[in-house]
């Protein structure tokens, strides 16, 4: 053990000296790519309420040594989101890289078609709002999680829907986390579309409050947040600025090599608050 120590005395002690010698200032410069347009484009439908106020915002890409922490915000642009029957409904800008409907009118199983024009450029999407079932039951365990240290919740429900496949997408926000969790369901993995998910914190005691939103999403949206969730599965939210390697479901009506990042949705979740034991 004696001599582990010194050895690494000595490594350190290298070290510090090469970092003393080391004056001349070397400036490395980077390149960075063009900055790409980001839609966050989600039709989101609680139920019980209208869901008459949506938003969508607009953004650019900037580079990853930068020192602005806030993605460019982006103005100007004309954004519309119409139904399969034809209605067309306007989001105007209400400050920058904020457009805003405060006239929507969701519609369980509606396509729904967004529209983006911005610089001469279009951006289209589709995607469909399908029901969401609007009961849950938790069940708590004690002394879970893969090494039994864990408060473990257990959320189950049943989709009535006879789509052969149903995704969903459940939001977790907890007192003892930055970020809200993510977790998304593939119903084909479930028998009978009894659904369950499996969330779990070494850190949560009795008293404290989880969040949960419950999304029924699209086969296309879930694909995207499947590719988004493993590449910021290190705790990041997957709602900062997409990863340049994901491309969601929107579109350049004319170049396919000029797709924006972000995604389209239309859903309708639940939302439900459970009491740790």
């Amino acid at each position: 053990m004696i001599a582990m120590r010194s050895f690494k005395t000595i490594l350190l002690s290298l070290f510090i000296i090469c970092l003393a010698s080391c004056q001349k200032v070397v400036n490395v410069d980077l390149e960075t790519a063009a900055p790409k347009l980001v839609i966050d484009a989600a039709i989101d439908w609680q139920h019980g309420t209208k869901g008459n106020e949506q938003t969508i915002t607009l953004s650019t890409t900037y580079p990853y040594f930068s020192k602005d922490s806030i993605a460019p915000k982006v103005s100007g642009a004309k954004v519309t989101v119409t139904d399969s029957l034809g209605k067309i409904f306007d989001f105007e800008q209400v400050k920058t890289g904020e457009y805003v409907c405060n006239t929507f009118s969701p519609t369980l199983n509606m396509s729904y078609t967004l529209r983006v024009d911005y610089q001469g450029k279009t951006y289209t999407a589709k995607d469909k709002l399908y029901p969401m079932p609007q009961h849950v039951e938790f069940q708590q365990k004690d002394k879970g999680g893969i090494f039994g240290n864990a408060m473990e919740i257990r959320g189950f429900f049943k989709d009535d829907d006879q789509l052969k496949n149903n995704y969903y997408l459940v939001k977790i926000k907890s007192p003892h986390s930055k970020f809200p969790a993510y977790i998304d369901l593939n119903g084909k993995f479930f028998s009978k579309n009894n659904l369950f998910f499996i969330y779990s914190d070494e850190k949560l005691k009795p008293k404290d409050t989880l969040n949960f939103e419950i999304y029924r999403i699209s086969e296309d949206y879930f694909g995207y947040m499947y590719r988004i969730l493993e590449i910021t599965s290190n705790g990041s939210s997957p709602f900062s600025t997409p990863p340049a390697s994901v491309i969601g479901n929107i579109i350049n009506n004319k170049d396919a090599n000029d797709n924006p990042l972000g995604a389209f949705r239309a859903t309708q979740f639940i939302s439900k608050q459970y009491i740790i034991k």
